[in-house]
């Protein structure tokens, strides 16, 4: 019985003997894993201004291509005004990002950068988005040679626009 017990004993202080190195260990490990966090959120904590004009910028824009080119059904007054004016978007946001820039510029650098970005981000999707609808102007058309597989994925991204930045057809209710 003493030897049986004796074993279980050494058995149990073994036992909690590793999982007390193992705990201290995966401390350890917590320790620095939490440190480098704390790290990564200073860098987002001095990159925000830059992201947030980027963010800003591409915003605004997009508000002015929604107001200027979009098609829609007017609900406020003066919304009529706008649409009749829809050339006249890109002059606005030309204008209006070498403003931003040139304050942003004045400030840091990185800023009027961030608001490029803003604006290449959105010009760049618009551009997709043209490109997609000029896409499923000669699919509609069978005006193209793409395969079957090619058909599916593109209707796949044209009935899930919950996936795209833009959505690819705009629809105005009558």
């Amino acid at each position: 019985m003493k030897i049986g017990a004796a074993c279980g004993y050494h058995h149990s202080v073994l036992t909690i003997l590793g999982l007390a190195l193992f705990e201290s260990i995966t401390s350890v490990d917590n320790a620095i894993i939490n440190a480098e966090a704390l790290v990564t959120m200073k860098a987002i904590h001095d990159s925000a201004p830059v992201l947030l004009i980027g963010g800003g910028v591409f915003f605004i824009f997009l508000f002015c291509h929604w107001i200027f080119l979009e098609p829609k059904k007017f609900g406020l007054p003066g919304e009529d005004f706008f649409a009749r004016q829809g050339a006249w978007f890109y002059a606005l946001v030309s204008v209006a990002l070498m403003v931003i820039v040139w304050f942003a510029i004045n400030k840091d650098p990185m800023l009027g950068f961030g608001a490029v970005v803003g604006s290449t981000a959105l010009f760049i999707t618009h551009g997709f988005k043209r490109y997609a609808e000029a896409q499923e102007e000669r699919l509609l058309h069978n005006d193209t040679h793409l395969s079957d597989i090619a058909k599916i994925i593109y209707l796949e991204v044209q009935f899930c626009p919950e996936r795209a930045i833009l959505p690819l057809r705009k629809e105005v209710p009558a």
